[in-house]
């Protein structure tokens, strides 16, 4: 049995992603490990306009933002082993990063409050649409 992408190229077909993108061209952190949904998002991001810088993990995202670097929003794996999505979100909100971030999961509504909880801004279910990541960069470029 084959997958089919046909719906999903017509949705794609159908949208303008020049309105959809953002003014300003922001930076952000994308926190995952390579895969089609994290592909897929930094695909988006990139599209509407969004400067992507990637690590793998949250140690990685930890480091990079003690270096000094100042991303706008930070999109964060929430469903990395070991509930190290939400402990990187703990960490980066107690060392006073004042970035957005955005939780990314598969999980439905069950685990969804457990990660607001941990200091996020946003979070959004997998798969991602483009209208979302838009509508999330929309919301970002309006707080400044």
């Amino acid at each position: 049995m084959g997958c089919s992408t046909s719906n999903n190229e017509e949705h794609m077909a159908n949208i303008d992603i020049d309105a959809l993108g953002v003014r300003n061209r922001m930076i952000v952190l994308s926190v995952d490990v390579i895969s089609l949904p994290s592909t897929i998002l930094r695909g988006f991001l990139r599209a509407l306009g969004a400067n992507v810088q990637e690590v793998e993990d949250g140690f990685e995202a930890i480091t990079v933002c003690q270096s000094g670097v100042a991303f706008k929003a930070i999109f964060i794996n929430m469903d990395f082993p070991y509930n190290e999505g939400a402990q990187t979100v703990k960490f980066l909100r107690e060392m006073g990063i004042r970035s957005k971030l955005v939780g990314v999961t598969a999980h439905q509504n069950d685990m969804i409050p457990e990660f607001m909880q941990a200091g996020l801004d946003y979070c959004m279910e997998m798969p991602v649409q483009i209208e979302t990541v838009s509508m999330v960069l929309r919301e970002i470029e309006e707080d400044d």
